[in-house]
């Protein structure tokens, strides 16, 4: 690269409109904009300065590592091109849920046993970092830790679903089969089969989590800015140097961290990612008796199935339940009657329900469902993907990439910047897998 300038970022064909107003970046409205608890006070940065680590984005993954790098020490600044946690951070269905996509025997056989073991350890402690990060900082988000279940519609989903639980018993995680008429008493509906019920998850105001990522990390010292779009990065002698509208930034590190929303700022890094629509939709406060049939236990759920819903029940007794968006995964705008359809055949006493609440938003999804950490350059490194399992592994990753500026040996693998092949055919893949996958959950 050397003193070659990166393009200006764009957003892309997703979110053209979705997430703008008077051509600033501000979150859509949603249940979270409307109950966010936790704020922090922020400005642009208008500055010609220096400070050991840059990081762009200010979401999950960058306050993470924002806070975790002021707590060893370093000056730290982080830049948001929109509002804190305008991306998915600010988006997602509120979920924790504990480990990986991929279970911890794939994982084994894919990166060996010393590094597979590390790994499965990180992954399976990502909740508890979540949980440790709000009760010792306070943050306010609505915390509920009563469990994460993983429901089975079909026979074959339910063998994936065991199979995935006995690794975790075997790692003595507090993990429990669930059989049709135990996941029926806790779920309040006979829809599913069977299932696991892992007591690591939980759910949270996510919004408002990421709030509090943003007041702690500034209140520790460092220097969060929203409404402060990168429009270059070059390298310059040994440093970084940061270009903004209102100034330009120096530092020895650079973190990007803007998963699904990552644009054209570093040339082929939004290859290495395909981004997939997700679009919530909330019901009302439900009355009295159907608070007491719906999610009694309040645990966070999402489905085994190829196209799964995920859902939950808030403090104040409303669904939130999600899924994939449109076909052709273009569209964020959270058109979400098709998720409200299902959510009526699991709980049919929703029917008549008033819904308040759509939007939609983007999840970073690789072809083997794992995460990446990838050097950009010379002490300069991304993380992302997170495969939806965003909240505990993005604040894991924010650690990461923390420990990577600290000179510690972190658990995954660095690699270089590598891209999908045909990345340009990624959406008519993905649309094929919605209609495909749309059509095999129906004959389960």
């Amino acid at each position: 690269m050397n003193e070659k300038m990166m393009e200006i970022p764009r957003l892309g064909s997703f979110d053209q409109e979705y997430g703008r107003k008077n051509g600033k970046l501000i979150l859509p409205q949603s249940l979270w904009t409307d109950t966010k608890q936790e704020s922090v006070d922020t400005t642009p940065f208008r500055d010609n300065t220096e400070t050991d680590v840059t990081i762009i984005g200010g979401g999950i993954t960058g306050l993470s590592a924002a806070l975790h790098l002021r707590e060893q020490g370093y000056a730290v600044t982080v830049l948001e091109a929109g509002e804190i946690g305008w991306g998915g951070s600010g988006r997602n269905g509120g979920h924790f849920n504990p480990g990986w996509k991929v279970d911890p025997q794939e994982i084994l056989n894919r990166h060996g046993k010393q590094r597979g073991e590390r790994i499965v350890r990180m992954a399976g402690q990502t909740c508890d970092l979540v949980f440790d990060l709000i009760k010792r900082h306070k943050i306010q988000c609505d915390v509920v830790r009563n469990g994460y279940v993983q429901a089975a519609v079909g026979k074959k989903d339910l063998k994936i679903v065991q199979n995935k639980a006995r690794q975790w018993m075997d790692r003595d995680a507090p993990v429990e089969i669930l059989d049709k008429p135990k996941i029926s008493e806790i779920l309040g509906s006979d829809y599913y089969i069977g299932g696991q019920l892992d007591l690591r998850g939980g759910c949270l105001q996510p919004l408002s989590y990421v709030c509090g990522l943003a007041r702690v990390a500034k209140k520790l010292g460092a220097d969060v800015c929203e409404h402060s779009p990168v429009t270059n990065i070059s390298r310059q002698k040994n440093d970084w140097l940061i270009h903004t509208p209102q100034g330009n930034l120096r530092s020895k590190f650079l973190l990007i961290a803007t998963n699904a929303y990552t644009g054209t700022l570093w040339p082929k890094l939004r290859r290495t990612l395909v981004p997939v629509t997700s679009f919530i939709t909330v019901t009302e406060s439900l009355p009295e008796k159907l608070k007491q049939q719906i999610l009694p236990p309040r645990t966070s759920v999402s489905e085994s199935r190829r196209i799964p819903l995920y859902f939950l029940i808030t403090n104040e007794g409303r669904l939130v339940i999600g899924g994939r968006g449109n076909t052709f995964n273009t569209d964020q705008s959270g058109v979400a009657q098709h998720i409200q359809k299902v959510a009526i055949q699991i709980y049919p006493q929703l029917a008549g329900v008033k819904w308040e609440y759509n939007w939609g938003g983007l999840v970073a999804i690789t072809l083997d469902r794992e995460p990446r950490i990838f050097k950009l350059g010379p002490n300069a490194y991304t993380g992302l993907a997170y495969n939806g399992r965003g909240v505990p592994m993005a604040t894991m990753m924010g650690k990461q990439l923390a420990d990577l500026v600290c000179g510690e040996d972190v658990p995954m693998p660095v690699h270089p910047v590598r891209h999908i092949m045909f990345h340009r055919f990624a959406q008519i893949g993905i649309s094929f897998h919605i209609v495909t996958g749309r059509l095999l959950d129906r004959i389960r």
